[in-house]
């Protein structure tokens, strides 16, 4: 696959630092920056995710939540988009091209979500979804923001992806869980 061209330009995220890394500066999970929760009833990172109409990318968060209970918070609602992540998460987002390279971007819910420090030093992975029809703009949001904020892509699919994907997903999510939480997140 050839390198993803950079099509989210720093200048469209929103950190007050314009893209500099300490605005990504990693926490524990716990409510507080540098907190570690003892005997909470946290077992699982939480998936923020946004979908537009087309829902592929709610359907998978369903299917992910479905299959081991994890919880999956909705960007596209308002409250949440508006809230801070108060734990370490993960963000599950799409990739969109809207016709060239310039437009290819991450959601505006995404993008609005991130605009909070702590939400953004919160952050452990990043799930990306595409569709490999966009050529080498497949999963360039999710990668483009993981260059920038130092954190992995732990998964990507394509679309609402397939069974075996959640399945999938769901495993490299409990590592995540076990190195975040300090426990399985499986049930």
């Amino acid at each position: 696959m050839s390198p993803v061209c950079s099509v989210v330009r720093p200048h469209s995220l929103p950190s007050a630092g314009r893209n500099h890394p300490q605005d990504f500066s990693p926490v524990r999970a716990g409510g507080r920056d540098g907190e570690t929760r003892q005997n909470d009833a946290v077992t699982q990172l939480p998936v923020y995710y946004y979908s537009s109409t087309s829902n592929l990318i709610r359907r998978f968060a369903g299917r992910l939540h479905a299959h081991d209970g994890r919880p999956v918070l909705d960007l596209s609602d308002r409250a949440v988009r508006t809230g801070e992540a108060s734990e370490a998460w993960v963000l599950l987002t799409p990739s969109y091209k809207a016709g060239n390279d310039a437009h290819a971007t991450l959601p505006a819910a995404v993008r609005a979500f991130l605009r909070a420090p702590a939400t953004r030093r919160r952050l452990v992975g990043i799930i990306g979804s595409g569709n490999r029809n966009f050529g080498d703009h497949y999963q360039a949001a999710a990668r483009e923001l993981a260059r920038v904020s130092g954190r992995p892509v732990i998964f990507e699919f394509e679309l609402a992806g397939t069974p075996e994907d959640v399945v999938e997903c769901a495993r490299v999510l409990a590592a995540f869980d076990e190195r975040f939480i300090g426990r399985a997140g499986r049930k």
